[in-house]
């Protein structure tokens, strides 16, 4: 398991996400332009943010939203691809917790 931050997104990442990531709308327009299919990769949902994929993979340990593991192949690492709609339902969430679907700014 990966260690992060308890409440990552509401505290220090808060003022770097907010100056790229203004409203659950723009993300999720970058993230149709990233890729427009229902299952993401981490790495896709991290660029929409932006945040670091760690930090993507640290939600996903703690069950923010759905994905699945659709295996590493031969190495057998995991690989995650994500629900488009719950990750965007997730942050709607945090958008909601720091207010008027704005990031708070600091």
């Amino acid at each position: 398991m990966r260690t992060v931050q308890p409440d990552i997104f509401v505290d220090a990442e808060d003022r770097r996400i907010a100056s790229s990531s203004r409203s659950l709308s723009a993300i999720a327009a970058r993230l149709t332009a990233i890729n427009p299919d229902p299952l993401i990769k981490v790495s896709e949902a991290a660029r929409s943010i932006p945040v670091d994929p760690e930090v993507v993979y640290a939600w996903i340990d703690q069950g923010a939203f759905e994905y699945m593991d659709v295996g590493g192949g031969k190495s057998g690492k995991p690989y995650y691809m994500i629900n488009r709609a719950g990750f965007l339902e997730f942050l709607a969430t945090r958008l909601n917790k720091i207010g008027d679907g704005q990031w708070k700014q600091k």
